[in-house]
């Protein structure tokens, strides 16, 4: 399928958009990828790239002749409007997927959405907070198992454990801090294509909401479950990877709680809960309006 033409006008502006100037900085617009002679470039000569297609086959020459911090600009081909190939194959490069524009060309307008924001990415999820959450929520026996062996490791007395809670972060041994950031951030959402939740209410808004579920057979981190908590609609979410699933399932009940209250919904998921976690309370009942 042959790709539309790019006007020239969003060429310049983007072009002007991640071209330093200042500092006599050179972006290369490549239109066709294959048809660039990779070898007039020197190593980190370039500060920008704008092109169009598939990247995966120039990967090591696209980053080869990027300066550290360059910026691609890539337009996905119309046989691909998703773009997800050339995406992913930037980021198992090393490259940051810093954001998303959707280029609406049939319906006369352009519809912007940021990428997802930290915040929204690891709402909900156990490593989002600081790494005191560990604490709060008290230590189970494995966990201050290996806290114990940490700090041995390190000469440390353990009666530090008692009294975690009441002293300052700059006290804690350094080793123990390391401890706690790990198992934050293996807690956080680490999913490597985080949709914008707005995205996927946009996409859910045309969709009728009394004729049946909205099946995602990829949820991923589950934003078509949080956009459907928003948009009213009731989502089936399918997802082989169990650590993916776990944090759609920990996002998802974040967002019901956050969103809804306690008119929430009724969530269903592969994903063991704790025993220990309160039961929905019908909001009559809790004031006394109940039969």
């Amino acid at each position: 399928m042959m790709n539309k033409p790019i006007p020239q006008d969003l060429l310049d502006y983007l072009h002007t958009m991640i071209t330093p100037t200042h500092v006599g900085g050179v972006t290369l617009i490549a239109l066709d990828l294959a048809e660039v002679d990779w070898t007039q470039y020197a190593d980190e000569e370039l500060s920008g790239l704008i092109a169009q297609g598939d990247p995966s086959l120039y990967m090591e020459e696209v980053w080869r002749v990027l300066k550290p911090g360059a910026h691609v600009m890539l337009f996905a081909p119309d046989s691909e409007p998703t773009g997800h190939t050339g995406t992913c194959a930037l980021e198992d490069k090393g490259f940051e997927i810093r954001d998303a524009i959707l280029w609406a060309r049939e319906a006369g307008a352009l519809h912007y959405v940021p990428k997802a924001s930290r915040s929204e990415r690891n709402a909900g999820c156990v490593g989002s907070g600081a790494w005191l959450w560990f604490l709060r929520s008290g230590l189970d026996e494995e966990t201050l198992a290996e806290v114990a062996e940490v700090l041995a490791a390190e000469g440390v007395d353990e009666d530090i454990l008692n009294d975690l809670e009441n002293i300052g972060l700059e006290e804690i041994p350094e080793a123990l801090q390391g401890y706690f950031k790990r198992r934050q951030d293996e807690n956080t959402n680490r999913h490597p294509t985080v949709k914008a939740i707005r995205i996927m209410e946009e996409l859910l808004e045309d969709i009728p909401r009394d004729e049946g579920p909205v099946l995602d057979p990829f949820v991923g981190s589950g934003t078509t479950g949080v956009a459907g908590l928003k948009t009213g609609h009731d989502i089936i979410g399918i997802e082989k990877d169990e650590a993916s699933l776990r944090t759609a399932d920990q996002r998802v009940r974040h967002w019901d709680r956050a969103e809804t209250g306690w008119i929430g919904a009724d969530i269903q998921s592969d994903i063991e809960q704790k025993d220990d976690l309160p039961e929905k309370q019908d909001l009559a009942d809790l004031f006394g309006f109940g039969d």
